[in-house]
Formats: structure tokens, sequence, C-alpha cells
């Protein structure tokens, strides 16, 4: 257990031994005692258990891997790391799925029980697509009190997560690059109860949520464009929050979903309060389909709501907040069908035409 990190405690705990004094009793004025030494003997012995201690709990501290084969591979395999170890055995491990690639895009799969608090994803030179998959075992991102953090890190290839996840910390998803971010396994709570999701895309990449997702404590989206793609719940069981109270970044949510008849969200959305300057926007499929939300929508700064060419319905829940609603129809379609739900606004304004069923 003498590691370079347990030396300073070890030094501290056996000086503190070495300054127990060994005093002898005097057996002539009482034969029934005997020399002792017990101060010493359990001082060191105490020492040594404490460093002993410390020494285990360093194992157990979270630890990092890279991949290091240009090739798919299984996780479980120490081979494909660097260091030879399998990373994401503990809470807050950090696992770098970062390797260049040179040929084919590559998967690596998840085949056992895989805890992490970081996961870093991206070919370093953009040519090809990286997706993590799972054939067994499960993905849980822990990060303790701390928000677990997913990045796509380089590249204007896609990265591409298959493998379901279990959230024991709320996630952090950042995806920094021209390349989309594919999330298509879905996302739950773990056994910590409801977790939220909060994305930031400060490249021109997409993040896309493409599966029936279970987390209940909220999608935020503070910068970049997300959309939801298939399913009606790709946005989690919670609200949805646009925007950020302090940032002045552009932020659209949008839907990119495949089925005739359009999907409709049901989360209830917050335009937050911000800075001037940005602008936040809400997005039909573009494909001269039907897209609806049908959550209500709270405005605490200017939304625009843009058809792109479909039908965008906003639904039977009330429109309120204090900003302007901007209507942009690039089609003869309608932007707006509100269904008689409530429009207050306290300072309104509209550019654009609506048409209220």
């Amino acid at each position: 257990f003498l590691e370079t990190a347990n030396l300073p405690y070890l030094k501290t705990l056996l000086q503190m031994a070495g300054s127990a004094k060994i005093r002898p009793i005097d057996s002539n004025s009482n034969p029934s005692m005997k020399p002792k030494f017990t101060p010493f003997y359990n001082s060191l012995a105490g020492a040594i258990f404490i460093a002993a201690t410390f020494s285990l709990a360093n194992h157990s501290q979270a630890a990092g891997g890279d991949w290091n084969v240009d090739a798919d591979g299984f996780w479980n395999s120490p081979s494909n790391w660097n260091p030879a170890a399998v990373p994401g055995t503990t809470a807050g491990d950090v696992a770098n799925l970062t390797f260049n690639i040179t040929t084919v895009a590559k998967t690596v799969t998840i085949d056992t029980a895989v805890r992490l608090g970081t996961l870093n994803i991206g070919d370093p030179d953009g040519s090809h697509a990286y997706t993590l998959a799972l054939t067994s075992g499960s993905l849980t991102f822990d990060n303790g009190a701390s928000a677990a953090q997913l990045t796509k890190t380089i590249g204007f290839n896609a990265a591409t997560i298959s493998a379901p996840a279990a959230l024991d910390s709320n996630l952090s998803v950042s995806n920094v690059t021209n390349g989309n971010l594919n999330l298509d396994g879905i996302i739950s709570n773990g056994v910590n109860g409801a977790k939220s999701v909060t994305i930031t895309n400060s490249g021109t990449g997409v993040t896309t949520l493409n599966a029936a997702n279970s987390f209940s404590g909220g999608l935020t989206i503070k910068q970049g464009t997300v959309s939801g793609s298939t399913l009606a719940n790709a946005f989690g069981s919670g609200s949805i929050s646009l925007g950020d109270t302090s940032g002045s970044a552009n932020v659209t949510l949008k839907d990119d979903g495949t089925l005739a008849a359009g999907l409709n969200y049901t989360n209830p959305i917050t335009v937050q309060s911000g800075s001037s300057g940005n602008t936040l926007t809400i997005r039909g499929r573009g494909d001269l389909k039907t897209t609806t939300f049908s959550g209500g929508i709270t405005l605490n700064r200017d939304l625009t709501l843009d058809s792109n060419g479909g039908i965008l319905i906003i639904g039977t829940a009330a429109i309120t907040g204090s900003s302007t609603l901007t209507i942009s129809n690039s089609s003869a379609t309608p932007i707006l069908r509100n269904h008689r739900a409530a429009l207050t606004f306290a300072n309104p304004g509209f550019s654009g035409g609506i048409d209220i069923l």
C-alpha cells in the first residue's frame, strides 16, 4: 500500500505512532505488573491499519481509460484500453473513445456493467464516426453529487450512443463540433430518482434524441439545436427549458420525426429570460407534415414559432408570458393552430400570420 499518493498520510501516521512513549512499570513495587509496550504496539498497528485504509480508498477512486485500437471491439477487454484496465467500474470514472480512426466507422460494444462520470467520444481527425452500442450489461452515468458529462469532442462526422443509459446523476451533454450527436438509446432515471438532461451545442452540430426516453427531471437546452425524432416522448417526461437565465446563445427545438401522422410533444415548455441578442425557436418538420407541441408555453423571452414548411400546432394548453411571439411561416400552410387555448401576454407582440381554430 506504499503508493506515492499515500506516502504523506503514512508519514504523518507513523510520526504519530513514534511519538507514543514506552514507559516500563516498576515490577518491584507491584509484582503483578510487567513492562508494557502496548501504547507503542497499538499506535503502530493503528497507523498501519489507517494507512491501509487510505490505500484502499485510493484504489476505489475514479479511474480513466482511453480506447486504444483502430478497430471494433468489446468494452470489457483490457487490451482495448490504455492503460490496460477496463474503465467504468466506479462512479466518476472517465472513458475516452477518441482514438484516431483511419478506415471505416467503428463500434465499441458494452458487454458488462459500466458506470461512468465522464464519456468523451469523437474521431480526432473528424473523418469517421464512433458508435457506442450494448449487447449485455448496462451503461449508467454516475458522477456522485455532480452532473455526469457526455461530450462529443471533435470531428464533423456523427457520434452515436445506441446503448440505453440510466442516470444516477444529472447528465450534461455537450457537442462542441460540427458533427451530429445521436442519442439513440433510451435514457431513463436510475436508482436515485428523477434526473435531468442539459444540452449545450457550441458547434453547429445537432444533438438528436431518438428513443422513448423516460428521464423525468426535465430537459434544458442552453445552446444550439436539439431535435426529437420518431417518438413523441423523445424529450423525456418532464418539462423543457429553452435558453439560459444568463446566457445569450441561440437555441432551436425542432421535430425531425418520420411518422406520416406527425408527433405530439406534451412537455410543458419554458422560455428562459437570458440576455438580449439571442434567438429562441420552436421549429416544425419541414416536410409538409404536422408537428404538435401541446404542453403549453411560458414566455420569459421572445420566441419564434417556425413551421419550416410544415404545419405547426400549439395545442390546447395556454401560451402565457410577457414577451413577443413571432410567427415565421415559409409555406402556405397554417403556422399555428391553437385550438382556442388562451393567448395572454403582458406585452403582446405578434409578427406573421396566425390561424386559431
